[in-house]
C-alpha cells in the first residue's frame, strides 16, 4: 500500500505546555493489544504521539498501552509503545511512552522531511527531552 505525505501541519498542545507539530500521514500501521493484532489507518503524527482511525472495536481503555507499528515504506516501520489517551469514535489518540532508537531515527527523518525547517525540529527534539527528563 501507497502511502503519501500531506503538507498540511497541525499543532500539537499537551496539557504541561509542551508544543509538537504534527504531520497529516496517509498510511497504515497495526496496533497490538491484548495478543491481537488490528489494522489500522494513521491519521497524523508528532514526536509526542499518534492519531489513529480503526475500522475495527478496539476494546482498550483510557491509559492502556498498546505496540503500534507504522509502515513507512517496504519494511521500514516505525514501533512505539503508546498508551491511549482518548477515544473519539473510530479516532484513538495515543501518547508516545516508548521507542527504540531506530524507530527514533525514522521518526525524526520523517518529521524533518515535512516540516522543512531543521531548527523548528531541533527545537521540539529539545522540548521533548526536557520533558522527558522531568518525568523521570
Amino acid at each position: 500500500m501507497a502511502q503519501s505525505f500531506k503538507e498540511n501541519i497541525l499543532i500539537d498542545e499537551t496539557p504541561d505546555r509542551r508544543v509538537f507539530s504534527r504531520i497529516e500521514f496517509d498510511g497504515y500501521c497495526t496496533i497490538n493489544y491484548n495478543q491481537n493484532t488490528y489494522r489500522a489507518q494513521l491519521v497524523d503524527i508528532c514526536l509526542s504521539g499518534a492519531l489513529v482511525q480503526a475500522s475495527e472495536i478496539i476494546a482498550i481503555k483510557d491509559g492502556q498501552n498498546a505496540s503500534i507499528s507504522i509502515v513507512l515504506v517496504g519494511t521500514t516501520t516505525i514501533d512505539i509503545l503508546a498508551s491511549l489517551v482518548k477515544r473519539e469514535a473510530d479516532l484513538l489518540h495515543f501518547r508516545l511512552e516508548n521507542i527504540d532508537l531506530e524507530s527514533t531515527g525514522h521518526l525524526r527523518r520523517l518529521l524533518e522531511l515535512n516540516l522543512g525547517d531543521a531548527k523548528l525540529m531541533e527545537r521540539e527534539l529539545h522540548q521533548l527531552a526536557q520533558g522527558s527528563l522531568r518525568n523521570n
